[in-house]
């Protein structure tokens, strides 16, 4: 009986610690996920010489290549890929196609909270939605928003991954950040 008790009594305080390691464990591996959408992106613009956009759009990210659609339809190639990235280039499901798609809304994800930060000098914008474009000449576009015209990355993007639980910080904040160059690193 005394074995019994001592197991249970065991069991009752390790539940809790394994439960926030689970959570803490989905929180890196959405920045891992989120981190590597953006490296894959800019490899394979300079790979396939096309446009690669990253949408991050509260939390949901997209990652699309413009093709030339039906007008660029050249010896039956509809997904020929197109190298500049253009307000146009994204506009339409026809002169696109979606590569990945990470929407962690509604999944095992719930806790995570996402926050995309844009840096331009010393002043920090924090977007609800932005697109980041990789050219095929290894250029780096982005916009604030999903809709609107390009402009160069000068200037790094920090994406913070973490828990929140009743609005509070639980657990280690992770950054990705995206460089100018467009670069993607995972911090802590």
């Amino acid at each position: 009986m005394a074995v019994v008790t001592i197991i249970a009594l065991l069991a009752a305080i390790a539940v809790p610690g394994a439960s926030a390691m689970i959570r803490e464990r989905r929180s890196a591996t959405a920045a891992g996920h989120i981190a590597e959408q953006y490296r894959m992106a800019r490899a394979r613009s300079l790979g396939r010489s096309s446009a690669v956009l990253v949408r991050f759009n509260a939390g949901h990210v997209t990652v699309l290549e413009a093709i030339a659609g039906a007008a660029g339809n050249v010896n039956g190639c509809a997904l020929k890929p197109v190298g500049a990235c253009t307000a146009q280039a994204f506009a339409t499901p026809t002169t696109y196609q979606v590569i990945d798609d990470f929407n962690p809304t509604g999944s095992s994800y719930d806790a995570v909270a996402y926050q995309f930060t844009q840096f331009v000098g010393t002043t920090a914008t924090v977007l609800t939605s932005a697109d980041v474009c990789f050219s095929s000449s290894g250029l780096t576009w982005i916009r604030a928003g999903n809709a609107g015209t390009f402009g160069p990355m000068t200037s790094p993007v920090d994406i913070r991954v973490r828990r929140e639980e009743g609005g509070e910080v639980v657990g280690v904040e992770r950054h990705i950040y995206l460089l100018p160059n467009g670069m993607a690193r995972l911090a802590i």
